[in-house]
């Protein structure tokens, strides 16, 4: 069985849009008490193809920038998340299919870059039993990195749960389309603007309103969910091979004049002797 996972910050820009927000002149709550009413509030959801799952509202803001209603989320509320709630709760031999997020993505044994200082340099060698030596240039370091470095990026995460003998999917990077919580997301957001005829939704509130629009996403809805992102995968292997084909037709016919000049020029030299 294959669970998705995603997270949402409901907040007022949620409910009405960003467009809102701005107008009423509420991109900072501390400008505005009718904002600060209803505080960003996280959410972490997982649900499989039947709908069912487990998910976390939380209003803490205590680690999180609090001067808009961005960026909210981090690597260790979601591994907290994870710990707790996540594999608590997934059957044996599962597959849990993420998107690239920063905070899904923080790396095991992250490779130095070109940009790195020489000491980080220099720890991550010796992390990993690499001969290296203060002494060496920068750029001798960064090529024993290079030389030393896997083949695939490790995620903290992804190892976790593969610990506990599930299997991770991560989507290509920027297609969160792919994912049908995205979806699920819609919907939930559309019921809770339903819900919000005053336009003074307390965090109380906003939690019930959330938690109900939540119940409300249905096993039919998840069917319709997962099929309409199959036809758009199906679409996305379309193209891609069109684009293929493209490119090797425009390889060939180039490959082909540059024979056919080639050919005339040689003609030519010999006529002309």
């Amino acid at each position: 069985m294959a669970y998705n996972i995603d997270e949402v910050n409901q907040n007022i820009a949620a409910i009405f849009g960003e467009d809102y927000v701005q107008s009423h002149g509420l991109s900072r709550p501390s400008t505005s008490s009718s904002y600060q009413a209803a505080q960003p509030m996280q959410i972490q959801h997982v649900a499989d193809d039947d709908a069912d799952g487990d998910g976390e509202l939380s209003s803490d803001n205590e680690s999180r920038d609090t001067s808009d209603y961005h960026g909210q989320m981090n690597s260790v509320n979601f591994e907290k998340w994870a710990t707790g709630m996540l594999i608590p709760n997934l059957p044996q031999n599962s597959v849990v299919v993420m998107d690239n997020a920063p905070y899904h993505s923080v790396q095991e044994n992250k490779v130095p870059t070109k940009s790195s200082t020489k000491p980080i340099m220099l720890e991550w060698l010796t992390k990993n039993n690499v001969e290296a030596s203060i002494r060496m240039r920068k750029d001798e370091l960064f090529h024993l990195v290079q030389l030393h470095k896997p083949i695939e990026k490790s995620f903290k995460i992804d190892e976790f749960i593969r610990s506990h003998g599930h299997v991770v999917v991560r989507l290509p990077p920027y297609m969160c389309d792919l994912n049908p919580i995205e979806l699920a997301w819609a919907k939930v957001k559309r019921i809770v603007r339903h819900h919000n005829v005053t336009s003074d939704l307390s965090l109380k509130r906003l939690k019930e309103v959330t938690e109900l629009a939540i119940s409300q996403v249905t096993e039919e809805d998840w069917r319709g969910f997962d099929d309409h992102v199959i036809i758009l995968e199906e679409n996305y292997w379309q193209r891609d091979g069109l684009i293929e084909d493209t490119i090797d037709r425009f390889v060939i016919e180039i490959s082909d004049g540059e024979d056919s000049d080639t050919d005339s020029t040689i003609s030519a030299i010999s006529e002309s002797d």
